[in-house]
């Protein structure tokens, strides 16, 4: 099994599906490309976000923020002790769509870290 990785339209924590799926990647379409095989099942393209859907806004040691999408339960019961367990997972996520390339960027990126939450907004309320 692998680690968790970030899944588009889901939870950055749990992995819950947050907003309606209109697509997802299949497997055939995948066989162009087997690198990225891992997408199969997952969603391709998204629709209206599901209710309790929330981007929560972080900043980074670097100073950089960054927005990240959760569950509704995710989102009331996250605290400080998830910030190292999210960082890893973006991390994951990037190095899963990179392929074996590690760019300059995705090298400052692992020594980076989350320091706090400045904000959040219900994704409703962004795509009323």
């Amino acid at each position: 099994m692998r680690e968790a990785t970030k899944r588009i339209g889901a939870c950055t924590l749990c992995g819950e599906d947050v907003f309606d799926c209109l697509a997802r990647w299949e497997e055939v379409e995948n066989l162009k490309f087997p690198e990225r095989a891992y997408l199969a099942g997952q969603m391709k393209s998204v629709g209206r976000p599901k209710a309790g859907a929330t981007r929560i806004t972080f900043l980074l040691a670097s100073g950089e923020i960054a927005d990240m999408t959760f569950c509704e339960a995710c989102a009331e019961g996250l605290s400080e002790e998830d910030y190292g367990e999210l960082w890893a997972i973006a991390v994951r996520s990037w190095a899963e769509e990179l392929i074996g390339e590690r760019p300059d960027w995705f090298h400052e990126q692992m020594r980076n870290s989350i320091l706090s939450e400045v904000g959040r907004r219900a994704w409703e309320d962004i795509h009323g």
